[in-house]
């Protein structure tokens, strides 16, 4: 009640980070997860569409699949490589990243109890900003007043001043796509 969120990836972040209500987080997690899924704004046929002119594309320039088509220039060269690199990664970060995850479980049994549910999805971000606070006493928010708008273009630019003699002022009367710029 009361309340009204976009679900663009910044609004989403911030309810999934520091809403304490997990229902919410949850119905706000499912809502952005599944948009352009269903009803009138189901994008899959589309997506599928673009799928097959891709792969289209790539056996016209004789390539066997989209991911080689455009990785050939790159440094895995082909998607074989490329595939082969993601299991590699994926093998070497899984232990990393599970005892991470039983860490954070942890945590939050500590937190509630033993009889504290697994985490889901739309609780990892809520519950590794609460741990990060209670291990590190490191608060995302506390940053705000240094990062305000007029504080951060006036450090970039001091910074460019300072390793390139560079100044920068505003020019008058010309022409800009927004009166802001």
């Amino acid at each position: 009640d009361g309340w009204r969120f976009k679900l663009d990836a910044h609004s989403v972040v911030a309810v999934l980070t520091y809403a304490d209500d997990a229902a919410f987080r949850e119905k706000v997690w499912r809502a952005y997860f599944s948009c352009s899924s269903g009803d009138i704004n189901d994008n899959r046929p589309i997506i599928n569409r673009m799928l097959a002119l891709r792969q289209e594309r790539a056996r016209l320039l004789g390539y066997a699949n989209f991911a080689d088509a455009t990785i050939e220039g790159r440094m895995a060269k082909n998607g074989m490589r490329a595939t082969e690199f993601a299991r590699n990664l994926r093998e070497r970060l899984s232990p990393p990243c599970k005892a991470e995850f039983d860490d954070l479980c942890l945590f939050r049994r500590r937190l509630e109890g033993s009889s504290a549910p697994t985490l889901a999805p739309w609780d990892v971000a809520y519950y590794s900003e609460k741990l990060r606070k209670a291990s590190y006493g490191f608060d995302d928010e506390a940053f705000r007043p240094y990062l305000a708008l007029d504080t951060v273009i006036n450090g970039a630019f001091g910074i460019a001043h300072q390793l390139f003699g560079v100044r920068f002022v505003p020019a008058a009367n010309r022409p800009t796509w927004n009166p802001d710029v």
